[in-house]
């Protein structure tokens, strides 16, 4: 049969629509950046759909899932286009001419479809409400293109920022934030904004935030349905419009229960408030890797592993299961134990012959082997060692004051295990009592991968830090996250069992409406939750990003020197415009929350810190030596600065027509 090259235009319109939105809000959609929005998507469209069309897994997706999976496809095989053009009139004319010799091959095979179809427009709008739900002040704070009265938010925004900022150039061993450093970070996520950053010619901050932030989360919401739809098809038609609601609202909805209020006593925050923990929060890394997980799942699921031969199923899901590695390290060590336990199940216990999977799982850890050295291995040192971690830290104190023995501790992590998961417990044991050999293997699958990473995550600590400490020191990989990656597969894999229940017909009818009435009372309580935690919070910020930072630094007339920004976290925003529009900044507190911060960097904030606090001359000095030229004050110590300034006029003064910036003379 003849592969076709499937092309849904109300499909892309949806996703065009989701990305414009905010570029509207801000006053970027521009009539040049709206054409180069939809040549990037459309091209991108194209080489994502070109590459999915021997993946008979996608062929019966619904419209907008397959325009959002092509373009994420695409758009991150493209990205690496960013290693060979940085400017965006090459970018965008080679994107175009791919785009157009797509069309020429396959000029014979192209379906153009232009309706939507009531089930996309249903997932779209569905989903659209609960990327809404999860984002938060996200929405109004985050997104905005000048910044101004920017959400007051921990040292990720500006970070991230940079990592963008990084990528964009075309090097991933000149980091933003430590000149000629490499980045420090896992860094496949940031890939698809950097190109859109440098495409449309907005700030690495909007791309991130405003643009692939809302495009990961659309695709990590869709993409359980369609893979509900793939293993529930059987049992399910085509035109239940319920399941398409019930598939998508689920994984959120099925908030899990948060053990760590039980043991504070805290009752108010107890129920209901693991939202860290929801599918896809977290960090911009987790939803863009949680895509990659359910893709991988998808098409693990419908290949067919008792046949020897090759099929696209089978390299997607080894390459996509590959380069995880580089999206968030915790998921993937989560998902690799999750697909491990699965396959030597098969081997051993079902007889299977390991020959069906060996070249597979050899060409998965070469290519990881690779991916990691080349991006990761060259970031740092690598400091593991065994130490009391997160569960071990968080049960010591009932070990010391009750004196319960070892056991009895382990008794006690299964306990608030039971009550982490909540109403998930249920679709997820139903899994082991299931006729369906792939329904009980993931049962299986996620248990094991809930017990390695509790076990990692009790005994082992791993601080990464460069031998010659000009690299940052990332102390930030705490265990936790792996926990919390076992359960974002457990939240998917109880979802499975819980629609299963409700129609599989493998439970009495009767039990079926009551499981539906339960379902229904729990998910309330946690939309109620959820609205309350991420719109309810208000956090006090002051107007700390300083338009005219941005309008100084946009002309260019800074690029010659090193730029020193205050270390205070509130003025972030300044970090921020440093990124894109400066050349480097520096000056950040190691040990106030600003992990990813270099020794070097720590080193420079301390002269940073002196020079203002206690005004001396050889501050100065060494400030001039470590190669910085600039300062950018803030609210936050202008006074000082404008002190320092008048100690020594004879090395510092205000730049001319700037409130904010000094030059080091």
């Amino acid at each position: 049969m003849t592969k076709r090259l499937s092309i849904n235009i109300s499909g892309l319109l949806m996703i065009y629509v989701l990305l414009i939105s905010p570029m509207l809000y801000t006053h970027t959609a521009t009539l040049t950046n709206c054409i180069v929005l939809a040549t990037c998507l459309t091209g991108s469209y194209i080489i994502g759909a070109a590459l999915l069309i021997p993946v008979k897994a996608t062929q019966s997706f619904i419209s907008v899932s397959h325009a959002a999976l092509s373009v994420f496809i695409g758009s991150l095989v493209y990205s690496m286009a960013l290693f060979l053009f940085v400017g965006s009139l090459p970018l965008i004319l080679l994107l175009s001419a791919i785009a157009i010799l797509l069309l020429f091959v396959f000029r014979r095979e192209v379906t153009w479809s232009f309706t939507p179809g009531t089930r996309a427009i249903l997932a779209f709008v569905t989903a659209l409400c609960v990327v809404t739900l999860i984002s938060g002040n996200e929405i109004t704070k985050q997104f905005m293109s000048p910044q101004a009265g920017g959400f007051c938010y921990a040292s990720d925004s500006y970070y991230f920022t940079a990592m963008v900022r990084s990528l964009r150039s075309g090097s991933i061993f000149n980091a933003a934030y430590e000149i000629h450093s490499p980045l420090n970070y896992q860094i496949l996520g940031f890939f698809i904004p950097a190109l859109w950053a440098n495409m449309l010619n907005i700030t690495s901050h909007q791309a991130l935030w405003g643009l692939a932030g809302p495009f990961y989360k659309l695709l990590a919401v869709l993409l359980p349905y369609e893979l509900f739809y793939n293993l529930l098809k059987d049992k399910v038609r085509a035109n239940n419009y319920g399941f398409v609601i019930v598939s998508i609202l689920l994984p959120i909805l099925m908030a899990p229960l948060h053990p760590l209020y039980i043991l504070k006593g805290e009752v108010r925050n107890f129920v209901f408030n693991g939202c860290g923990f929801l599918l896809p929060s977290g960090s911009i890394t987790y939803p863009f890797t949680i895509i990659l997980f359910i893709f991988c799942l998808l098409v693990f699921s419908t290949a067919d592993w008792t046949n020897r031969k090759t099929t696209a199923e089978k390299v997607f899901f080894t390459i996509g299961l590959s380069v995880m590695i580089l999206g968030k390290t915790p998921l993937y060590f989560a998902f690799i134990l999750f697909m491990g336990a699965i396959i030597i199940k098969r081997v051993i216990i079902d007889k299977e012959p390991v020959a069906n999977y060996i070249g597979y799982v050899l060409g998965f850890a070469l290519l990881s082997f690779v991916l990691f050295k080349l991006c990761l291995g060259q970031s740092s040192g690598d400091h593991t060692f065994f130490k009391y971690g997160y569960l071990a830290t968080l049960f010591s104190g009932w070990y010391h004051k009750t004196g319960l023995n070892a056991i009895m501790v382990i008794f006690l992590i299964l306990f608030t295990y039971i009550f982490w998961m909540g109403i998930r417990l249920v679709g997820f044991v139903s899994l082991v009592r299931s006729d369906s050999r792939l329904f009980n293997e993931f049962f299986w699958g996620g248990l094991v991968s809930l017990l390695g990473t509790t076990v990692l995550a009790s005994f082992m600590h791993i601080e990464m830090e460069s031998i010659d400490r000009s690299a940052p020191t990332d102390v930030t990989f705490n265990m936790q996250q792996f926990i919390r990656s076992s359960f974002y597969i457990l939240s998917i894999v109880s979802a499975i069992g819980i629609l299963r229940l409700l129609y599989g017909n493998e439970i009495k009818r009767k039990y079926q409406v009551i499981l539906f009435v339960i379902t229904g009372i729990w998910c309330a309580l946690s939309l109620a939750a959820i609205f309350s935690y991420t719109w309810s919070q208000k956090i006090p910020c002051e107007d700390v990003w300083y338009e005219e930072v941005y309008a100084e630094l946009k002309t260019g007339k800074y690029n010659d020197g090193l730029i020193a920004v205050n270390p205070a976290v509130p003025y972030c925003g300044i970090m921020v415009a440093s990124c894109d529009y400066g050349t480097y900044w520096t000056a950040m507190d190691r040990g106030d929350g600003s992990y990813n911060s270099s020794s070097k960097n720590s080193y420079r904030w301390m002269i940073f810190k002196n020079l203002i606090d206690h005004p001396e001359e050889k501050e100065l000095i060494k400030m001039k030596s470590e190669g910085v030229k600039y300062i950018i004050s803030s609210g936050y110590d202008s006074a000082k600065m404008t002190n320092v300034s008048a100690l020594f006029p004879r090395y510092i003064h205000k730049v001319k027509g700037s409130a904010w910036i000094y030059e080091i003379d």
